[in-house]
């Protein structure tokens, strides 16, 4: 064999590689993690003088980064009960703030709100509770007291296993009954106590009392 077929030989030998069990082990790997380094600065160094690198990695000396302003926190209601509308007025006639409902009184009248007409009663002690009025429908779960088309719904976060006083019961029971001779001449649309929950999904229906 000639020189000249050995030396081709010999720069066809396979190349060692990290624990490939081929020459020294720790020589090997050593110099693989070198040519890594610094074939990884190489291109690094091409990139940023190409005018590449991703903000995070920008020079130290290119200046102050300048960053988006936070997202502003969001509110916990997206959205609140408004005042009552002509329509709402219209169908309640004399029922309005200050109607005395046995030992309770209206403090306050909301507009239609996520499919629901929200009242808000208030007691001579302090005591004041949200009370909606919805829909009634088949298989829906029943209020404290219903009218002749609806229920009306305490809204006190008890799920329905906490047990309303007696006292506010005989309320909501009198608005009941006053809503009931209202539906007679009018009307107002409203969802029922599954359609709502159906409509806004995770909605938040409390208002400010």
């Amino acid at each position: 064999m000639s020189s000249a077929e050995r030396s081709t030989l010999t720069l066809r030998a396979p190349a060692a590689y990290p624990d490939s069990g081929m020459g020294n082990d720790t020589t090997d790997r050593r110099a693989f993690l070198g040519r890594a380094a610094l074939g990884a600065a190489t291109i690094v160094g091409g990139v940023a003088a190409a005018g590449l690198l991703a903000p995070g990695l920008a020079h130290a000396d290119a200046g102050p980064q300048v960053l988006p302003p936070p997202a502003p926190p969001r509110a916990i209601h997206d959205d609140v009960a408004g005042d009552p509308d002509d329509a709402v007025r219209a169908f309640l006639g004399p029922i309005e703030v200050d109607t005395a409902i046995g030992a309770w009184s209206i403090a306050r009248i909301h507009g239609v709100f996520r499919g629901a007409l929200p009242f808000v009663l208030a007691h001579a002690d302090g005591r004041r509770v949200q009370v909606d009025l919805m829909a009634t429908e088949a298989g829906a779960p029943a209020g404290v007291a219903a009218t002749t088309r609806g229920q009306l719904y305490l809204v006190n976060r008890g799920r329905g296993s906490a047990v309303t006083p007696p006292d506010l019961e005989d309320a909501i029971r009198a608005l009941a009954a006053r809503i009931a001779d209202r539906e007679a001449v009018a009307a107002l649309p409203l969802d029922s106590f599954v359609a709502r929950h159906f409509r806004h999904p995770g909605g938040v229906f409390v208002i400010a009392l």
